[in-house]
């Protein structure tokens, strides 16, 4: 089996307006800047993977242009909702075609993506119908000979991996998540956004990865609200047939 290639952009914050600005920066404008370095520099993508807040106003529109965005680099998408989203409208926008499927598999790699979003809230939850639904799949794959490796896609960080004011704003339930995937060792690795912030960790023996955000990006461990100077990026992962998992994180020169 060839390894597989995927790609994370997260936290692009679209607005309806192709104008729209967050802390001066036209999210529009640096998202299809962080695509066209994923156009150059990653040969043969399997998936590209936008983990939360596509929308900052959770407008129509703003859905519309990350799905024109994305199409115009012809590359596989799939799509999860952050706290700034609009669940229904994106399930409405892209109905006919995959780009909200929760599962999906290259390879004897299953890649099973979550909606942690609670509606008018900034921390994150899995509904018990969302935890079900992962244990289920789980055990299926258990029982499945060809699928040997998970990854798990989220918005919210499911540990808290710092200090201040960002510390109670990740998913609220995280030890039923690590209840749940504790039981199937084919998990590997969990990616997530939200923070806005490149992380690389290991809990319970799961890999956790976030990628910086497509626009803005958080000041780590702050304890109040900042924003710091670093550019927008994506994350490559490319994941192996053993379970291995290779992984970068890819800025804009400038901006």
């Amino acid at each position: 089996m060839n390894p597989i290639n995927l790609v994370q952009v997260t936290d692009t914050h679209l607005f309806g307006q192709t104008s729209g600005k967050l802390s001066k920066i036209n999210t529009l404008d640096t998202l299809n800047k962080v695509l066209e370095s994923i156009q150059c520099n990653e040969d043969q993508l399997d998936c590209l993977i936008a983990t939360g807040d596509i929308a900052q106003d959770a407008s129509s529109k703003a859905y519309e242009h990350f799905m024109l965005s994305v199409e115009k680099i012809t590359v596989p998408f799939r799509w999860i909702p952050g706290n700034h989203d609009n669940v229904r409208l994106m399930q409405r926008i892209s109905h006919g075609t995959n780009y909200c499927d929760k599962t999906f598999t290259i390879g004897n790699w299953m890649i099973i993506l979550l909606d942690t979003s609670v509606k008018h809230e900034v921390f994150g939850s899995l509904s018990e119908m969302e935890l079900e639904f992962l244990e289920t799949t789980l055990d299926l794959i258990e029982q499945d000979g060809d699928i040997s490796n998970v990854l798990i896609c989220l918005h919210h960080n499911p540990v808290k991996v710092q200090h201040g004011w960002s510390e109670e704003i990740g998913l609220r339930n995280r030890s039923d998540f690590f209840d749940v995937v504790e039981k199937f060792p084919a998990v590997r690795c969990a990616i997530f956004g939200h923070l806005h912030q490149e992380i690389d960790i290991e809990y319970k023996g799961i890999r956790l990865l976030c990628s910086p955000s497509t626009c803005t990006q958080f000041v780590p461990n702050a304890q109040n609200f900042e924003l710091e100077s670093s550019n927008p990026g994506y994350r490559r992962i490319v994941l192996q047939k053993d379970g291995g998992i290779d992984t970068e994180v890819i800025r804009l020169v400038e901006i």
